[in-house]
């Protein structure tokens, strides 16, 4: 009978292994759909966010065009306001500029060479002059400043 009494242990164990099992399963895909949910309701309320300051941006424009008609300095005016209002909605969200300075080398992590100049000016492969700043988002390169970069007569011999 001892062997029977084992046996039905085993059984038992095994009822109770899958019970704990199932019931592991259903917790973690609760948890899981738990999380898309709450994942979901976070974008949703970023994208809120962002579209109200998109209106305000927007509203801006409107103002400045429908004043635009009275007068060049108000539509100035106006295109300042919505300027100022695009960058900080953009440095907020974490942009920053990609400012390279004349002179300094060229980065490659950071700059696109845009094209190259013979020049004792500055230092050979250094930026000879900035096409188009770039920008990093959240210390990440977004896009990268598209500079010109100076080659060295002495560095061709």
């Amino acid at each position: 009978t001892s062997e029977i009494d084992e046996l039905k242990a085993l059984r038992d164990e095994i009822k109770n292994l899958k019970d704990e099992n199932a019931r592991l399963r259903s917790e973690f895909m609760n948890y899981r759909n738990a999380l898309v949910r709450e994942s979901e309701e976070s974008i949703k309320r970023y994208k809120e966010k962002m579209i109200l300051r998109l209106i305000e941006i927007y509203d801006n424009l409107s103002r400045a065009l429908e004043n635009s008609e009275n007068s060049k300095k108000s539509l100035i005016s106006g295109i300042r306001l919505i300027h100022k209002s695009v960058e900080r909605l953009m440095f907020d969200e974490g942009l920053s500029m990609i400012l390279p300075e004349i002179g300094k080398p060229f980065d490659p992590f950071s700059h696109e060479v845009e094209g190259t100049i013979s020049s004792n000016d500055v230092p050979d492969m250094a930026v000879y002059g900035v096409v188009e700043r770039g920008y990093n988002l959240n210390g990440k390169v977004l896009k990268p400043a598209r500079v010109v970069v100076a080659v060295n007569n002495s560095s061709e011999s």
